[in-house]
């Protein structure tokens, strides 16, 4: 008996992780926007194209890959694989936020990232679901101790010497104010 009841646990796992794809149930995580407010557009004015419209499809054809890039790509900051902003590639900031996810909520990232695998096999972009699954693979403990570290692109087209960015670099960790999430990028210091 305890076999089939395992077995009919897992098969409504699956059926409602699809059913909450094809009515774009999201996980709070990655894919944090309501396919159905993307889908109709009030889910902002900020969202670019193509990448909503690549959002919805991708969340409700299970093809979970696609819909974490796609969701690193909506507010026009990445150019292919790069955030121009800080000079950094997308895949480096999915690491970067994924590791926060899992020491933050670790339940939650489980359940995600097993979702995640469950992934259609049409899924252009598996490489960002291996990510995921590769931070949950990684040690919680070993996560939480890793040091934080910081970094700054300085360049004479910002018009701020040298020095100020040294400056800034030595003091960023006793002045850090968290106002948002790191996929915004609002933080100041």
């Amino acid at each position: 008996m305890p076999k089939y009841f395992s077995i009919i646990l897992k098969w409504l796992s699956f059926l409602s992780m699809a059913m909450g794809a094809l009515t774009g149930k999201t996980d709070h995580l990655f894919l944090d926007l309501d396919v159905d407010q993307v889908a109709n557009g009030t889910a902002g004015s900020w969202i670019r194209a193509p990448w909503g419209e690549s959002y919805v499809s991708a969340v409700r054809e299970s093809r979970y890959g696609d819909a974490v890039w796609a969701r690193y790509h909506m507010d026009g900051r990445a150019k292919g694989n790069i955030i121009e902003a800080d000079n950094t590639t997308v895949t480096e900031e999915l690491l970067d936020d994924a590791m926060g996810y899992r020491v933050g909520n670790p339940d939650l990232y489980k359940a995600v990232a097993t979702r995640y695998n469950t992934t259609s096999s049409n899924d252009g972009h598996r490489d960002v679901v291996d990510i995921i699954l590769g931070v949950l693979a990684e040690n919680l403990h070993a996560l939480e101790k890793r040091d934080t570290t910081y970094s700054i692109k300085c360049s004479s087209a910002n018009l701020a010497p040298r020095s100020e960015c040294y400056d800034l670099l030595e003091y960023m960790h006793e002045y850090r104010t968290d106002l948002g999430s790191a996929r915004d990028g609002i933080v100041t210091y």
